[in-house]
């Protein structure tokens, strides 16, 4: 048996560490407010570029409390002091960039704080467990120009290519030029925003979520594959469609609505691509 007075020093314990975790969690978030509405300008700009950065917080929550409906926590866990192995690099980078300004600095020190601030909260083993949500979140971040022009620039060319491929099957004579078709009105030129590198970025994160709920191997793998060949595959017949009404009716038409609202269609293919697969899939499993 314990002593009486121990039994009032024992309940409040769990809640003075859960206290004294909010108020450094809120101290954290704090910290990083900044960097978290650059990064909802950035999702948020245009559709050409990360917009689906905007849904990822929901899926990772989504994910991790999922995880915890099928796991609770329980209430002995203890956390590990390795995490400050990931925080102590993630406020250094939020340091820095207070000094050269960039913000793509301090969300990174923001993605590579999250596994840190697991292994603080519930230990190794839960971390471990959430391994995938929290590689996830390196989607959130915006990829500058300037790491994958090289990509841009294939993914410019196979655009090209394919597009001036999909107009001659149609009877409009089209011929590319590197990263430009020229077609009977005129050329026209496939810009980084129409690369639909923006398109295979989302549709790599999507996949990877349906994948690891997949319990099939072969569904994972499928989706996998299936990603990045819908992500080109369809903006190539965007801009395949965009030349064509291009050609019909001027040049102007691809500073209407049109042009923006391809971008929304070519997605919304890949996605409904992606779920059909894996919705099909699902069905043939034993």
């Amino acid at each position: 048996m314990s002593a009486p007075g121990a039994h009032p020093a024992a309940r409040s314990t769990p809640r003075a560490g859960l206290l004294v975790h909010a108020l450094w969690l809120a101290l954290f978030a704090a910290a990083f407010a900044p960097t978290l509405v650059w990064l909802v300008e950035r999702w948020t700009r245009s559709i050409w570029h990360n917009g689906h950065g905007l849904f990822i917080p929901f899926v990772l929550a989504w994910l991790v409390r999922r995880h915890f409906q099928q796991q609770p926590l329980d209430e002995g866990a203890r956390g590990s002091a390795w995490g400050f192995a990931f925080v102590l690099p993630g406020l250094a980078l939020l340091a820095l960039d207070a000094a050269v300004r960039t913000q793509l600095a301090s969300a990174v020190g923001l993605v590579l704080c999250l596994p840190g601030l697991a292994l603080l909260l519930v230990g190794g083993a839960r971390t471990r467990a959430l391994a995938f949500p929290l590689g996830l979140a390196w989607f959130m971040l915006p990829i500058p120009a300037g790491f994958g022009a090289s990509l841009y620039l294939l993914l410019r060319r196979i655009s090209a290519a394919g597009a001036a491929e999909l107009l001659a099957w149609l009877g409009i004579p089209a011929l590319r030029q590197d990263t430009s078709v020229l077609i009977p009105i005129g050329p026209v030129e496939v810009s980084d925003a129409c690369s639909g590198f923006s398109t295979l970025y989302a549709a790599l994160a999507i996949a990877l979520v349906l994948a690891h709920t997949s319990t099939a191997p072969r569904r994972r793998l499928l989706l996998l594959a299936a990603a990045p060949l819908l992500a080109v595959g369809s903006n190539i017949a965007r801009v395949a469609l965009l030349l064509a009404l291009a050609q019909h009716n001027g040049f102007q038409v691809l500073s209407t609505r049109a042009h923006e609202l391809s971008g929304v269609a070519t997605f919304a293919a890949c996605l409904a691509g992606l779920f059909l697969i894996a919705g099909r899939a699902r069905a043939a499993e034993p």
